[in-house]
């Protein structure tokens, strides 16, 4: 199945498997929509793929930024094809430590983010 002139929705695409994703979906022709707490590492791909790309900061916490990021999406690009949720975060403390505001933020961005 080809992917090419399809429009694609990334959260998440600032690292690992997203920003994977969107490079390989940009290179077989894709419109990729790419979302992210840290959009630094995302530049290259808007200077590459101008018309293309849509890059935005989201925090998928934020229901408000989601839902701009989707309206913009189907701005820009006239709809969405596919949405790819890939948003995601893992604490690095171990749940005995009691840091509960880390396992929170785990729930409120790979679960409600979703």
């Amino acid at each position: 199945m080809s992917v090419k002139g399809k429009i694609v929705a990334i959260t998440g695409a600032s690292s690992g498997i997203g920003f994977a994703t969107a490079r390989l979906l940009l290179d077989q022709g894709a419109k990729v929509a790419m979302s992210a707490r840290h959009v630094d590492s995302l530049g290259d791909f808007e200077k590459n793929h101008p018309d293309d790309v849509l890059i935005m900061k989201v925090d998928v916490r934020d229901h408000k930024q989601v839902k701009s990021f989707i309206d913009q999406t189907v701005e820009k690009f006239g709809g969405i094809d596919v949405l790819f949720n890939n948003a995601g975060i893992m604490p690095v403390s171990k749940l005995i430590e009691d840091r509960r505001s880390d396992w929170q933020d785990m729930i409120d961005v790979n679960i409600t983010g979703v």
